[in-house]
């Protein structure tokens, strides 16, 4: 195999890594997109009590059993977890971001025990945010 050959499979492989990599960018921005839409159309969450009332309804509604502390605040971000040393599971939401939607979305990861695996880039990335994203906005469950 000559260096000519090599580079001539070196450069199919890297248009098929950048043709790949693009559409599942475009894919996930989509979805991340679509998210906004719904997160600006959605209920939004203006008391602490509200959100425990959301909370329960939709893990209900989702069938999660597990114990969750759910904490409304005033910074721009959203996330859930479990607490380290008990069993607790823990939701925060604030901001722009205190929707039902975003309520959702943060409990999906809780319902498929994303929360209780290590933590892996790749597998958030590409398996569990999407498919956070597919539920929140779509109610599909995959």
């Amino acid at each position: 195999m000559n260096p000519s050959d090599i580079f001539e499979y070196a450069n199919e492989g890297m248009k098929w890594l950048v043709l790949g990599g693009g559409t599942y960018m475009v894919s996930l921005a989509t979805l991340i997109g679509s998210t906004g839409v719904c997160a600006t159309f959605s209920q939004k969450i203006k008391t602490q009590e509200e959100l425990v009332s959301i909370v329960n309804e939709e893990a209900k509604r989702l069938g999660v059993d597990k114990s969750i502390v759910s904490t409304l605040h005033d910074e721009l971000e959203a996330y859930s977890g479990k607490r380290e040393g008990d069993s607790l599971y823990v939701l925060n939401v604030g901001g722009f971001l205190a929707k039902r939607n975003v309520v959702r979305h943060e409990l999906y990861p809780i319902y498929k025990g994303d929360c209780d695996k290590k933590y892996n880039l790749l597998r958030y990335l590409f398996i569990e945010e999407p498919r956070a994203i597919l539920y929140d906005t779509f109610g599909i469950k995959l």
